[in-house]
């Protein structure tokens, strides 16, 4: 039998890692076609979207200042999660699933 996934699903924004700390206040994220800017604060991680349809395709975007510079097509039935984690490294960006569906950093051991 098939597991069955909750109807909604979560994203997390976790840690910023980038080189450049300045970088941060021109940041921001937008989800499917909504016109909301979430701000990257890099301060504690924190959900940013919820209530997103598991069996949809989600699709998460970075902007820095109005230029696209990464984008994700997500779907979390697809990726057996409730939440994704969406942060920065300095070699760039990530979006990782996270089936504990626990915004927290760093993460907990498996």
């Amino acid at each position: 039998m098939a597991a069955v996934y909750p109807m909604e699903g979560e994203v997390c924004l976790g840690p910023y890692g980038g080189f450049v700390q300045d970088e941060k206040s021109h940041l921001y994220f937008t989800i499917d076609d909504s016109k909301e800017k979430i701000a990257f604060n890099g301060a504690e991680p924190r959900v940013v979207a919820q209530g997103l349809d598991s069996q949809r395709r989600h699709v998460i975007r970075v902007f820095y200042d109005s230029t696209l510079v990464q984008s994700w097509a997500v779907s979390f039935a697809k990726r057996k999660a409730i939440m994704v984690d969406v942060w920065r490294s300095p070699g760039g960006w990530h979006l990782e699933s996270n089936p504990a569906g626990k915004c927290q950093w760093p993460r907990p051991e498996k």
